[in-house]
């Protein structure tokens, strides 16, 4: 097996000097669909003492109307329903899933901060 040979070619003062490499940013321009189910979706923080194995199990057996579950970190999730009016008629009714699993619960809209 042949050995590797690892070499630095940079002089002792090149290798130690700070070079700055550019910074790449990721740019995502969302296209009509992606705002589309935003509009339809829910944005909450968790509450605490949830049993986050079980979270979205739970939201998406007994909530009618749910597409789909994402967690965003540790603490908020967005739920995505089939529609704005489920969602609006969710967030006005209120399950008990949701009102005991969420601390905080409202829809999304550009620029929200919780």
């Amino acid at each position: 097996m042949p050995k590797l040979t690892f070499r630095d070619t940079r002089t002792f003062a090149e290798a130690l000097s700070v070079t700055k490499h550019p910074k790449n940013t990721v740019v995502y321009e969302s296209i009509p669909d992606d705002k589309e189910w935003l509009l339809r979706s829910l944005v909450g923080f968790i509450a605490t003492d949830m049993d986050y194995a079980h979270l979205e199990y739970m939201v998406l057996k007994n909530v009618k109307q749910i597409v789909v579950f994402h967690f965003l970190g540790a603490s908020q999730a967005v739920i995505t329903f089939t529609n704005r009016e489920s969602m609006e008629k969710e967030l006005v009714n209120g399950s008990s899933v949701l009102e005991t699993s969420f601390s905080h619960l409202k829809p999304w809209k550009r620029g929200l901060k919780l």
